[in-house]
């Protein structure tokens, strides 16, 4: 019997690595019957290095990417990866609602 509401999964971003490194926990995810993808913050740290104390909202944690690789192709590829296993990416993208809007504008969703 498939569950009547959505069933979240919640990735943080500092354990699951960079971003081109989480097909497998979405993989994981879905195989689990997961159907929507929670993302904690992934914006650019402050001072403190906490992901939730935010330096830039439009600017993804470096320690979130692999070296070399453009940073908003790698967060394209993700979502792309997460929108072939789940429900739409803009419907859980992990940005909060009112911080959401300039996301989709970035990746053009």
């Amino acid at each position: 019997m498939t569950p009547a509401g959505p069933r979240i999964y919640n990735l943080f971003p500092l354990l699951a690595g960079p971003m081109p490194r989480w097909e497998p926990h979405l993989q994981r995810a879905a195989a689990m019957g997961f159907t929507w993808i929670f993302v904690n913050a992934f914006q650019a740290a402050g001072y403190s290095g906490s992901l939730y104390s935010i330096r830039d909202h439009y600017a993804i944690d470096p320690r979130l990417l692999e070296a070399g690789r453009e940073s908003m192709g790698q967060f394209r590829g993700m979502l792309n990866e997460a929108d072939s296993r789940h429900a739409p990416a803009t419907e859980r993208s992990g940005v909060h609602e009112r911080r959401r809007e300039p996301w989709r504008r970035i990746v053009g969703s």
